[in-house]
């Protein structure tokens, strides 16, 4: 009878070791898959980074530049850093002031600072001290502008 029990021990002894070797693989090959798709969505991280942080401010602000007013709004609402970007004066100046002011104004050329003009309620135009150009002649506008001082 001993014989027989221990026989039946060492069976189920190796039947033991078997299952533990399988749950070892098993548990092996888990590991392996969760380290595979680890290492996945990290690739897709690296892949599908912030154009922002990869080139910075001054790229794209440059890119903004380039584009039209309707692209640069859709920007705004990317995330709030690119709102901060894309509300930027440097790049909606150029988009919004009408063709006679960038032809007029050198400023818009990049060649000297912004000229001021003061329309007055009697009809007279003043310009800042030291600003070499006099006046406007509002003979040339193609679209007479109706300024109002406000008080």
């Amino acid at each position: 009878m001993e014989l027989q029990e221990m026989e039946e021990k060492l069976q189920n002894r190796d039947v033991l070791l078997e299952v533990k070797k399988k749950n070892k693989r098993k548990r092996r090959k888990k590991k392996r898959n969760r380290e595979k798709r680890k290492e996945k969505i990290e690739e897709e991280e690296d892949l599908s980074q912030d154009p922002l942080e990869v080139f910075g401010r001054d790229i794209i602000l440059m890119i903004l530049k380039n584009l039209d007013a309707r692209s640069v709004a859709l920007s705004l609402l990317v995330s709030r850093a690119w709102h901060g970007v894309a509300s930027s004066d440097s790049i909606w100046s150029a988009k919004v002031v009408p063709e006679y002011w960038r032809n007029l104004d050198p400023y818009w050329k990049g060649t000297s600072p912004l000229m001021h003009r003061y329309f007055h309620t009697d009809g007279s135009q003043t310009a800042d001290p030291g600003d070499k150009e006099t006046g406007l002649e509002l003979g040339n506008v193609q679209r007479p502008l109706l300024l109002l001082q406000c008080s």
